[in-house]
């Protein structure tokens, strides 16, 4: 009976242990940013390991200094130091901001994974966004196999955000804009991303995305007015809700194999 005892022990310790192990890579998959600053003041976006870019040259502004960034006629993309949204997350969000001196412009955030990302198809990307014009656009942007790869849909916000409080005291929910990550080419675009040499716009995918790993992650945003800001904050992925599910219903199974067990064999 003790040898019955300890192989059923066996029995039901290697379906935990994969239900475990399956639990920490679901717990890998996610991915937040929150764009934290509690420097005092505007910083840049090396702080926290973003690298960020403007005009068709992909000028390098990550080191951005303090200087630079306090300076109003100067096209800039920064971490703001103001409170976030949502308000209860710690100060900072991402900032795209246009000078007084410029018109259209483009301009991007990105952060590459040392190891990639498996998403999915279904699986969430979220973040909160408040502009100051409903004329600004922000694409998300992917790199699968090396290659940048943005949105085929621009977001915007419905309703002008004059100011980054207006933005902190906004309801989230009527901020957060998303997708459900797909590797479908309907849903991308290509995008040229060669720092200090070329950022564009491609034209739309005509196959699919060769992996659902991806290694990095940011926006690509546009402006067609002067004085404008963007403002992004809590980026957010979420693996596909199946997934979780599975685990569950491993859980479960589990579970009902200790309840039915013999007591004779216990």
């Amino acid at each position: 009976m003790k040898m019955a005892r300890t192989l059923y022990m066996k029995s039901c310790l290697l379906p935990l242990f994969l239900v475990m192990t399956g639990l920490g890579s679901l717990q890998a998959q996610v991915f937040v940013e929150k764009f934290t600053n509690t420097t005092g003041t505007g910083t840049n976006t090396g702080t926290i390991g973003w690298s960020s870019y403007y005009g068709s040259t992909a000028i390098v502004h990550t080191n951005d200094t303090s200087t630079y960034i306090a300076q109003s006629n100067q096209d800039r993309v920064t971490l703001a130091y103001a409170s976030s949204n949502p308000k209860t997350d710690a100060y900072g969000f991402l900032s795209f901001q246009v000078s007084s001196t410029s018109t259209t412009i483009g301009a991007a955030a990105v952060t590459t994974f040392s190891s990639g990302y498996y998403l999915t198809n279904g699986s969430s990307i979220s973040w909160t966004m408040g502009n100051t014009t409903t004329t600004a656009t922000v694409r998300l942007l992917v790199q699968v196999n090396g290659s940048w790869y943005a949105s085929s849909t621009a977001y915007s916000n419905a309703t002008a955000i004059s100011t980054a409080l207006n933005f902190a005291n906004a309801t989230t929910s009527s901020v957060t804009y998303g997708v459900n990550f797909s590797t479908a080419a309907s849903n991308w675009m290509s995008f040229t991303l060669t720092s200090g040499s070329v950022m564009s716009l491609g034209s739309a995918l005509t196959s699919d995305l060769t992996s659902n790993v991806i290694t990095g992650i940011g926006f690509y945003a546009v402006s067609d007015a002067k004085n404008t800001v963007i403002r992004l904050d809590s980026l957010t992925v979420v693996p596909e809700p199946s997934t979780y599910a599975l685990f569950v219903l491993s859980l479960g199974l589990l579970f009902f194999r200790f309840r039915r067990h013999p007591k004779s064999d216990r």
